[in-house]
Order: structure tokens, then sequence, then C-alpha cells
């Protein structure tokens, strides 16, 4: 690197750094306003200026520390300058060397940048073409790009992640989706006849059983009601045949046949209590099961066809959660995981879905190229970025 310079041109060199000081006003430049400067005003681009360029470059790294301070300049001796350029791998930082051999560039001309990259990772300036190199090393490359892909992750939408369904974990147990559940069994008895309800609920059968007995029921109080009615009659008469009797019982003649129609009068009122009780007995047989229907279509089905809707649901759910979501209800995965019907696993996804081997695809935004190099027994990873 060091056959750019000709140390018996340092006087010469040393000319040059006075008027460009000068020049600027004895400001301290950045390397890359030096640069540019000799690049574009200077033109110092081939040949010996080229080396000119390199040289002064050099000189100024190293030995110019204030815009001002000639003395330094002038106190520049060959000693120093030859040190430093047989020890120039030494003066400068393993990732700026590292760099240096890849691209083939002398050290000096690397400018870090104040701005860092991912994890460790130290972003160089090529002051020769203004391109621009993030350096890793194998011990902080890792974590550089686990930093990466968390940024990564954070500017997209789980939506635009590719593979991410495989990375979402659905508890059908959490109360989120039994929730979910409970809603979805209220919405979809809303609308339904008390008759869907009962096929839902698999219980016409008992409906119509409970229906049959108060038919039965009914029609027994109707039986009671007409031979009450009849029984009742035939008091009537027998009170008639009586009182014509005791009309022309003058002599007593009729009071045996008096008497039986009393005791067959009495005998009737006996079957007229005895129906009396039975249509109060009757009557709270007709009310438990007329109670037992309303609370089988009122309560007890509804139960039963809830139990029986939340269970297909679930199962439904079970089977397949996210064709469920998002099939079949429309949710993306953003909505999914929003709305706490699955947890995003990231940290498995991040490890299974980022290739090592595609590092430098991901990181390397210019190229997509990850190029190694080695240097004092250490691996070196740089990404070109622009």
């Amino acid at each position: 690197m060091e056959e750019f310079f000709d140390i018996e041109k340092l006087d010469t060199y040393k000319g040059w750094l006075k008027k460009i000081n000068k020049y600027f006003n004895y400001e301290k430049l950045d390397l890359s306003k030096l640069w540019d400067f000799l690049t574009d005003q200077l033109s110092f681009n081939e040949d010996q200026w080229y080396d000119l360029k390199l040289s002064l470059m050099f000189l100024y790294d190293n030995f110019i520390s204030n815009g001002n301070d000639e003395e330094s300049i002038d106190m520049i001796e060959y000693d120093d300058v030859e040190r430093l350029l047989i020890d120039m791998d030494t003066n400068y930082e393993d990732d700026e060397i590292a760099l240096s051999k890849l691209i083939n560039v002398p050290p000096f001309l690397l400018e870090e940048n104040k701005y860092g990259y991912y994890g460790d990772g130290v972003a160089f300036n090529v002051l020769i073409d203004n391109t621009e190199y993030a350096v890793y090393n194998e011990d902080n490359i890792e974590d550089a790009y686990d930093e990466w892909k968390d940024s990564y992750m954070e500017d997209m939408s789980l939506n635009d992640l590719y593979g991410v369904e495989n990375y979402l974990d659905f508890d059908i147990d959490n109360s989120i989706i039994q929730n979910f559940i409970s809603e979805e069994v209220d919405y979809w008895l809303e609308n339904k006849t008390d008759d869907e309800i009962l096929e839902i609920a698999d219980m016409v059968n008992e409906k119509e059983d409970l229906e049959r007995q108060i038919n039965t029921i009914k029609k027994y109080k109707e039986n009671n009601k007409t031979e009450k009615y009849n029984l009742i009659n035939d008091i009537k008469l027998i009170d008639s045949q009586i009182y014509g009797l005791e009309i022309k019982n003058d002599e007593g003649e009729y009071d045996e046949k008096i008497e039986n129609l009393e005791l067959e009068k009495e005998e009737i009122e006996k079957l007229i209590i005895e129906i009396d009780y039975d249509n109060e007995q009757v009557e709270d047989d007709l009310m438990g099961v007329m109670g037992e229907l309303d609370d089988l279509i009122e309560y007890k089905v509804r139960e039963v066809a809830e139990d029986i809707i939340f269970d297909d649901i679930s199962n439904e759910i079970e089977s397949d959660p996210l064709d469920y979501f998002y099939n079949r209800l429309g949710y993306d995965y953003s909505d999914i995981v929003a709305y706490g019907y699955a947890t995003f696993a990231v940290n498995d996804y991040k490890n299974n879905m980022f290739d090592d081997n595609e590092r430098g695809i991901n990181m390397s935004p210019y190229d997509g190229i990850e190029e190694e190099i080695e240097h004092n027994g250490k691996t070196y990873y740089i990404h070109r970025i622009n």
C-alpha cells in the first residue's frame, strides 16, 4: 500500500500541505472534503498526480491535528513517515484494515461514518468513490443480524411476512376465543325460531311428548266437565221426581220411593264431589306439564342448543383455527393477533425464517453479497450498503 509514497519527496508533500492549509484559511478539513478538493479542484487523478493525492491524504490523516498547525508540518520527519508506512496496519482498527484489504484501498482513505449500523457494526465511507460498507466480525455479526431482523419485522406488517401463518399459535381455551365462541352462539340463535332451536337441540320429540300430555289432560278435563254436567242434570231430574211424589204423598204411599230417590241423589252428589276433586288434581297436573313445556322452550332447549353450537364451533376452530379466522371470517394475520385470537411466535420466526446463508441478501442493500475476510485471527463480514 505504501508504494504510492515517495519518501524522497517529503518536503514537496509538506509544501503542498501548507498551501492547502492556507487555501482553506487554516481550517481542519474532513478527509472526504480534502479528497474532493484534490480530485475535483486540483484534478490529481492520474499517474504521479494520483500518487501525490494519496500521499497528501496519508500525511494529512496522520499528522495534521489542527488546520493552522504549520509547525507540525515542518516537524514531520522521514523516520516518522517511514515508521507509519511500515506499520500502517497497526495504526488503524482491525475492521478498517479488514475492509482495506478486501477492497484494496489504503485505510486512511476510509472514513468512519458518524452513524453506526446494525449491532456493533461499523460503517465506512470510501473516499475515492463515496461507496459505503458495513463491517462486522465473528463476535458481533449474529447480534447485528438479530437487530436487523427486529428492525425488519418492526417495519413490516404481519400480513407481509412470508410464511407467518406457520407461526401463529392458537389456544382454543383462552378466554378471548371462549368469549368469541359465546358471542357467535348468541348471534346464531338470535334470529332462530323456537322450532329451529328445538331441531338444533334435537328435542322436538320431547316437546311433542309434553304437548301430547297436555292434550290428553285437557281432553280428560273436558270429559269430566261433560260427566259432571250430566250428573247435575240427573240431580235436577231426581229433584223434579221427588217434588212430584211429595205432592201426591198425602198418605205416605210414596215414602219408600222418595227415600230411594234421595239415596240415588246422594250417590250422584258424591260422584260430583269426586269429579271436582279430580279436576283439581288434573288442573295441577296440567299446569305442571305446561310449566315443563314453557321451561323446555324458554330455557332447557336454548341451553342444550347453546352447548351444541358452542361445541360445534369449538371443534371447527380447534380442527383448523387459521382456516376459521382467516378464510371463513376474513380476518388477516394482523387482526388475528391484534384481537388476541392467536399469538405470533416472533422468536421462532426470526430463528427459522432468516437463514444465515441469506444474511448478505438481507443486510446488504446494495448488492445482497456478504464478503468474508480473515484478519488478525478473526473473520470479518462486510456488506456494501450503497
